[in-house]
């Protein structure tokens, strides 16, 4: 797999309201989520659940949008 490590900012621009399964993950001192290579995206969540089994290693999924108003985050 060649996947290009993106910062958020990149990652936002290029996927935009879309869910994200991203690998090699870079986390800031307080964890927030600096950059990481998108493996997988859609615009239907169960899309990323349904991918988790496929990869291992420092994972993230990320919403590159607002979060609706009806979503619970729960960590």
């Amino acid at each position: 797999m060649n996947c290009e490590l993106l910062t958020i900012e990149e990652i936002k621009q290029k996927y935009p309201d879309e869910w994200l399964l991203l690998i090699d993950c870079r986390l800031s001192e307080n964890t927030e989520l600096k950059s990481g290579k998108v493996v997988v995206h859609s615009k239907c969540r169960d899309d990323i659940h349904k991918a988790l089994k496929n990869y291992s290693g420092r994972l993230a999924i990320h919403y590159a949008g607002e979060i609706p108003d009806d979503l619970v985050v729960i960590f």
